[in-house]
């Protein structure tokens, strides 16, 4: 508890998927009526298979070890979206690490939590009735989810319950698991090659629907011609397809809502059973276009809701001012539609609901597609009858006046998206402005890159950071530090640098401290990383532009992090040489680099190794003999410094410099240290090279095997062979086995730790 306000935490799988931001608005509004703290921690899917651009995204899910039993009064948990690539038992395991918080888990199931989820049964049995009684369909197929997520399951469960009912068959060739994305196009040419004569195929959700379509589109297949398509979550993509596709509301904000106040309530100690939310169908083009003729000579408010909720479904159930403005159109169109004879009253009135139906911003949550055969309909009803009315023109020209109403509103929302988008742009290019303006590495200027921060709706964020960045590899359990720094604060607007006195933050208090003060918030915690080094985290306001650029954002942030830690490092590099330059003044010794020995191995340094190469090389050609260079380079030197220690380091140089000699010595050579954790050889050998990489591969393998270290030495070797007939400096042939060895180098494992 934070000054006697409640702190609840929300695990997520993304920060800008659209089911994520769903269920960030849905629990935003709540904590706002509610006056309580909310943080979201968006990490990354469990065990997902990262490569490329993503290579490094399992950073994120450091995330998750930041909350803790005595940090937040209560966790809420999409366990299963973020599980959706692992297996039960690790989501289960996942879940068990906040066992001793008050949880609640959304879309998810686990024995003796509190759950939130779905009534699957009801939305899918609406559409595949539908199917059945108006499409007489008798063949089913699903591309389902994956088997660890009890959603997927229980949508699958409920498909073939419902066909079984039916006497409809349902094999395991009318099924093939996905993914709850868009990345399913084999999945889905699997299925329809398992059921070349299917009529109706049930999709997961709405991702997943867009890989049928476009497999279905490779084979000349249309969706609602040829096969029936049905999808769940009914997101804006459900009507932004062609054709649009039906699919099963389930609304992600209220879902976040109603966990929201379970949380609360299990704060609170009341009890707080499992609840399930309603789901309904929502028709459109992928169930084959038809327009539904509406009876609307007579007002009936059971219709009246019905065609609401299937409208506006995104405000299904709510009866304030939207539904309030809906239903005085009705009743004029109603009245319009009944009388016989012209009432201008009525036709002003109705102009005048619209308006007022408009500036309550009801049709933003409307399927415009329905919403346009909906008017359609009304208006044919109110214009029939050439003998019974006597106002056709008055009607044409009041619809007209309508449509007209309608498309300037469509209009201005596509000028502030535009303007929008126009201004994120902006926010996003001042942001990166200064991001980097630094002349050192010095604390001070740690608050630079939260300058710019509230171009992007950020009034207020806490910059944490590790006392020293951590090397975490994906598959490691990270050993999340006791205590962080907060380095700077924006604050209101305002940037201030925190005092080296008062930067150590317990992560006890990361959510609850002098700085953060007493506002309630709502907030996001971003880490700081670049490749597989962590610096530590921002926690900052979640405003709707970072909603949809967060991890541009942390990419820029982490950049700028990235760059001071870089200079800060090059700063402490300088004021060392300058000490150890005044001293070797003052005590007038030679300077290293003008001795032909190395001072910690004992062997040859660059100058002495290009002295005796060249020698070596001078004599082989003179004699006609053949000669190998070696240029070798030591593997994961950083790693070993960061976790073992320096002086670790120096053993695992002093250990190469050691088997390079062995190896040098039996080719009658001469080897030096060329600076850092590069080594040269240079050998009389006429044989292949890659018979004297196995040599020194075999070394290290001796050397580990029977060392106590608990990490491995290795190294890469690049190796240029003598070319009869060309002359070559031996600084060519160095740069031609580094090309060498760079290319060994693209094979070498990160893995340093012994098993």
């Amino acid at each position: 508890m934070r000054n006697g306000r409640f702190v609840i935490a929300y695990l997520i799988h993304e920060l800008g998927d659209y089911y994520c931001k769903e269920l960030e608005v849905g629990a935003m509004q709540r904590a706002e009526e509610e006056n309580i703290d909310l943080i979201f921690f968006p990490g990354k899917f469990i065990d997902r298979d990262l490569s490329g651009e993503i290579k490094y995204d399992y950073q994120y899910n450091t995330l998750y070890d930041l909350v803790i039993e005595d940090n937040v009064d209560a966790v809420i948990i999409a366990a299963d979206c973020i599980g959706n690539y692992t297996t039960k038992d690790k989501i289960a395991a996942f879940i068990k690490k906040y066992s001793e918080i008050p949880c609640v888990l959304v879309a998810s199931k686990e024995e003796g939590k509190s759950c939130i989820c779905y009534d699957n049964f009801k939305g899918i049995e609406e559409g595949i009735d539908y199917l059945i009684n108006e499409k007489g369909c008798r063949k089913f197929a699903m591309l389902g989810g994956p088997a660890s997520n009890s959603d997927c399951c229980e949508r699958k469960e409920s498909l073939v319950g419902i066909l079984e009912k039916r006497n409809i068959p349902f094999s395991d060739e009318n099924y093939v698991e996905g993914h709850l994305s868009r990345q399913n196009t084999e999945q889905a040419g699997q299925l329809l090659d398992q059921n070349p004569d299917v009529e109706a195929i049930f999709c997961v959700n709405d991702e997943c629907a867009v890989s049928m379509y476009q497999v279905m589109e490779e084979r000349g297949l249309e969706p609602g011609e040829d096969i029936y398509i049905l999808g769940y979550d009914n997101s804006r993509l459900a009507g932004q397809m062609r054709p649009t596709l039906s699919s099963i509301w389930a609304d992600p904000m209220e879902l976040s809502r109603q966990a929201f106040d379970m949380a609360l309530n299990l704060i609170r100690g009341r009890k707080t059973p499992s609840r399930s939310l309603d789901t309904m169908l929502v028709k459109r083009d992928s169930f084959g276009h038809s327009t539904e003729k509406l009876d609307l000579t007579v007002w009936d408010t059971d219709h009246v809701k019905a065609l609401y909720n299937k409208v506006f479904y995104r405000l299904q159930g709510a009866r304030g001012v939207e539904y309030k403005a809906y239903q005085r159109v009705m009743r004029d169109c109603v009245a319009l539609i009944s009388a016989d004879l012209y009432d201008p009253e009525l036709h002003s009135n109705l102009k005048e609901h619209v308006r007022e139906a408009l500036d309550s911003g009801l049709v933003d949550y409307a399927d415009m597609e329905l919403l346009q055969e909906l008017m359609d309909e009304i208006y044919e009803q109110i214009s029939a009858g050439e003998e019974r009315r006597k106002d056709r023109a008055e009607v044409r020209q009041g619809y007209s006046d309508i449509f007209r109403m309608l498309v300037a509103y469509q209009q201005e929302n596509i000028r502030k998206v535009v303007d929008e988008n126009d201004s994120l742009d902006y926010s996003l290019k001042m942001v990166a402005q200064d991001m980097m303006q630094f002349e050192n590495g010095s604390d001070q200027n740690y608050s630079i890159p939260l300058k710019n921060l509230p171009y992007m709706g950020i009034s207020n964020a806490y910059l944490y950071m590790l006392k020293e960045p951590i090397v975490h590899l994906d598959g490691e359990i990270l050993d999340t530090p006791k205590e962080l720094y907060l380095k700077a604060v924006l604050k209101d607007g305002e940037v201030m640098n925190i005092t080296s006195t008062h930067q150590k933050i317990s992560i006890y208090d990361l959510y609850c401290n002098s700085y953060i003060g007493d506002e309630r918030y709502s907030c996001v915690m971003l880490p700081l990383y670049s490749t597989d080094e962590l610096y530590g985290y921002v926690l900052c306001d979640l405003s709707k532009q970072v909603l949809e650029n967060g991890e541009i954002l942390v990419n820029q942030l982490s950049a700028a992090y990235r760059m001071l830690h870089v200079l800060g490092k090059a700063q402490k590099i300088m004021d060392q040489l300058e000490m150890s330059n005044e001293a070797l003044k003052r005590n007038n010794i030679i300077l290293d680099n003008l001795s032909k020995v190395d001072q910690m191995t004992g062997v040859f340094n660059r100058r002495g190794f290009y002295e005796a190469a060249e020698g070596l090389i001078s004599d082989a050609e003179s004699r006609d003999l053949c000669y190998m260079i070696l240029y070798v380079d030591m593997d994961n030197l950083k790693i070993v410094n960061d976790r073992y220690g320096h002086d670790d380091g120096d053993f695992a140089l002093k250990t190469i410099s050691d088997i390079l000699g062995q190896v040098t010595s039996k080719y009658n050579g001469v080897m030096g240290r060329m600076g850092g954790d590069e080594f040269a050889c240079a050998i009389l050998y006429d044989g292949d090279p890659s018979d004297v990489k196995d040599r020194i591969r075999n070394r290290f393998d001796e050397f580990n095997t029977s060392s106590d270290k608990p990490y491995n030495v290795y190294a890469s070797a690049g190796v240029y062979k003598r070319e009869k007939d060309i002359k070559r400096t031996l600084e060519e042939i160095l740069a031609i086995a580094d090309e060498d060895l760079y290319k060994e180098k693209q094979n070498r494992s990160k893995k340093t730790a012994k098993e």
